[in-house]
């Protein structure tokens, strides 16, 4: 059948989408993925029967032989069959007895009698059946919600973080980050917060997308890499590696669509959106574990030094000049960053354990 026209049920008694619900592999991901992909207005049908295909798994429901001869015995009683009428008395009433044929000559003469028998034995059936429907449904096919718990996960400064969620998304935390997430994700959605910054691969999902909520945005994807530096939630930028994002912001009714090489800075003190392109080895770089100015103003060279190494930064007889920084290094210590940085801004440093001064 076309996936076009499917309803509910279709999705239901699709055994494809049934073992991908129940047991997804990596082509079936990819298949499904591309399905919902090209058809995104079969979501919906898609997420309820998810949601019948899972309840229905936990309890199967299976009439025992003890219940079966119950059930016959019941519509033998009710049939109230004339004992004078022997030929009546020997209709099966099991479908296995008519295979045989062992009646064919009494249903030739008593076709009417046999009619009514048929519509009663129906009935009643449909009455006991029903009635059993309606207990299992009622019973076992509500969604019993769990209680959210949540994990946190703080990366102090000079110290970074790989996490690997139930999911199978990744994320890497950069130092000085706090990031909340759900031991196990619900039905709908697959929802994170995080303060500070975090580069996120995530696992595909086309039925339940991934967001992370910082401030008063959330980025939303389905399957795809970005980053985003939310230290200071009052101006967020995120920057999309691959895959597509939107972001949902609380002064913007309308989502911003990403694609790959774009970033969006959210100010939500000024209320503004700013979508720019961006330098992919800068913004990946910590991922890397290389520090990367270009360009870059003391006052944020300090703060990432700061983040980086776990120190504290005093600046003493700054120039009235704007001064900016430009350099990479690699895994390299703060005192050799420091001894790289001088040589052009011409100024003296001091490191004490965890303090450090810089004069100009």
């Amino acid at each position: 059948m076309d996936i076009r026209r499917y309803k509910v049920e279709d999705f239901v008694l699709d055994p494809n989408f049934k073992r991908w619900v129940l047991k997804p592999t990596i082509s079936d991901n990819l298949y499904w993925e591309g399905v919902f992909e090209k058809m995104p207005f079969k979501l919906n049908e898609a997420i309820h029967a998810r949601e019948i295909i899972i309840n229905l798994s936990h309890k199967k429901f299976n009439l025992s032989e003890i219940d079966q001869k119950l059930l016959w015995d019941s519509i033998d009683k009710d049939l109230s069959i004339d004992k004078e009428d022997e030929m009546l008395k020997i209709i099966p009433l099991h479908p296995v007895g008519i295979l045989k044929g062992s009646t064919q000559k009494h249903f030739r003469n008593n076709r009417q009698n046999f009619v009514w028998v048929k519509v009663a034995v129906i009935s009643i059936m449909l009455v006991f059946v029903g009635a059993l429907a309606h207990s299992f449904f009622t019973k076992t096919v509500q969604i019993e919600e769990e209680p959210i718990v949540y994990e946190v996960k703080k990366s102090e400064p000079g110290v970074k973080m790989q996490l690997t969620l139930k999911d199978g998304t990744k994320v890497l935390l950069n130092s000085g980050s706090t990031f909340r997430y759900p031991k196990n994700f619900d039905l709908e959605t697959r929802s994170v917060f995080l303060t500070g910054e975090a580069y996120f691969e995530i696992a595909k999902d086309s039925l339940r997308p991934f967001i992370v909520h910082s401030g008063d945005s959330k980025v939303t994807a389905l399957g795809t890499s970005f980053i985003v530096n939310a230290y200071n939630t009052d101006q967020i930028d995120i920057a999309l590696i691959e895959g597509k994002v939107a972001v949902k912001t609380a002064f913007d009714a309308k989502s911003q669509l990403l694609n790959p090489g774009e970033a969006l800075l959210l100010d939500h003190t000024k209320g503004i959106l700013k979508k720019r392109e961006f330098n992919r080895d800068k913004i990946l770089s910590w991922t890397n574990k290389t520090i990367f100015f270009d360009k870059t103003s003391l006052k944020e060279a300090i703060s990432v030094l700061e983040n980086w190494y776990g120190v504290k930064i005093v600046v003493h007889d700054i120039p009235r000049e704007e001064i900016f920084f430009s350099g990479k290094f690699k895994e390299e210590t703060l005192k050799n960053v420091l001894k790289g940085l001088s040589y052009a801004s011409k100024f003296k440093f001091t490191i004490n354990k965890d303090k450090v001064e810089i004069r100009f």
